[in-house]
């Protein structure tokens, strides 16, 4: 029996959007999301244009609603919400696996498309390794990373992270960030205080502060201790503040914007 997505010889990966690897796929997914407005007040068009290509989205965080004021949907997130399933666990489904041309191939991903309020700014995927790292960038022992859920739960703790392969993919489709790092970690926030479903609760995603974002070659984390996304970083943060942050990072860059959108997707 022929798959269907099996066409002359070439086998298509679900979730892909009909490209022949993951990576090809976000970056037609980019070059499409150039001339999709999204903001703070509506990223619908953009979430349809996601979702449409067969990704599963996630969260819609914003510069006004990153962490303590995103809210829980079973339904399609709007701005400033993030979805979850019957029973509780953030997200539709499991990660699936990277392919394409990339360092980071073979290991489960996720994905943060950001616009600044104003205009696309890009993709940054981050393929999870399974491994935690120190302060340092040292490794720490294993943390299996295979759904939405488990990228926030458990908690690490102050100084250690998920280690990420990141890959940065530009609005003109290009890989600005190949996923060659080794020493890149993630925390979303040391004080998030996530259940098992990922989350801190139905009505608040987190407890206190949150990153949404990466930092390549660095150990981030939304709350003290870690790294501003000022140095390299790409995304947003609460940076163990108060909500609104009015502003969003591109390589490192910061940029004013009361009206930035971010859009979570993975498989």
């Amino acid at each position: 029996m022929i798959s269907p997505f099996d066409t002359f010889g070439i086998s298509w990966a679900a979730g892909t959007g009909g490209s022949s690897s993951t990576l090809s796929a976000i970056s037609s997914l980019a070059r499409s999301l150039v001339s999709i407005p999204a903001d703070s007040s509506s990223a619908s068009s953009a979430v349809a244009e996601i979702a449409g290509r067969g990704f599963s989205v996630w969260a819609v965080p914003t510069s006004v609603k990153l962490a303590e004021t995103v809210s829980g949907t079973t339904g399609v997130p709007t701005v400033g919400q993030f979805r979850y399933r019957a029973g509780g666990p953030l997200g539709e489904r499991d990660l699936g696996l990277l392919t394409g041309d990339t360092a980071a191939a073979g290991l489960p991903w996720s994905a943060m498309a950001f616009w600044d309020g104003t205009q696309f700014r890009g993709i940054v995927i981050s393929a999870w390794t399974g491994r935690k790292l120190d302060s340092l960038g040292a490794d720490a022992g294993a943390l299996a990373v295979t759904s939405p859920a488990s990228i926030f739960y458990p908690m690490t703790g102050d100084n250690v992270y998920r280690q990420v392969r990141p890959i940065v993919v530009g609005p003109d489709g290009a890989v600005v960030v190949n996923g060659s790092s080794t020493t890149t970690g993630y925390q979303f926030s040391s004080a998030q205080v996530p259940t098992a479903n990922g989350y801190y609760s139905t009505s608040f995603f987190s407890a206190d502060d949150g990153v949404w974002g990466i930092q390549p070659d660095a150990r981030i984390d939304g709350d003290i201790p870690g790294t501003s996304l000022a140095s390299g970083g790409y995304g947003f943060q609460n940076f163990n503040g108060s909500e609104p942050v009015y502003n969003i990072f591109w390589g490192g860059a910061a940029e004013a914007s009361s009206t930035a959108v971010g859009i979570i997707f993975s498989a």
